[in-house]
């Protein structure tokens, strides 16, 4: 039988949710801005459109969370920042994989 989890710890849960999503807003924004070189220009514009989707996603993670009547977390996740194009994408692409991870990870 599925372990059941309390109002309370789902509104935690989506909150946390809540700041990962700002947290790749913010990163997708600033790294898009700080590509530097012809060869980064589409990758650039790709994260734009990535920053857009983070939006909606927290749109739609805040709404569940004011549903049921939590308050949506106005505090992103910290965001590491360098002026290096590889180390950008890179944390780019690492902070993809834990989402993807847990929306893969089976529930109990």
């Amino acid at each position: 039988m599925a372990e059941q989890i309390t109002r309370k710890q789902l509104i935690d849960k989506l909150n946390d949710d809540l700041c990962r999503e700002y947290q790749a807003i913010i990163a997708y924004v600033v790294y898009s801005q700080v590509l530097k070189g012809a060869e980064y220009m589409s990758i650039a514009k790709e994260l734009e459109k990535h920053a857009t989707h983070e939006l909606q996603h927290a749109i739609k993670v805040a709404r569940h969370i004011d549903y049921l009547g939590g308050m949506p977390n106005a505090t992103p996740k910290p965001v590491n920042r360098s002026r290096s194009t590889k180390s950008n994408l890179a944390t780019a692409l690492g902070e993809e994989v834990p989402d993807v991870s847990e929306m893969a990870a089976p529930r109990r």
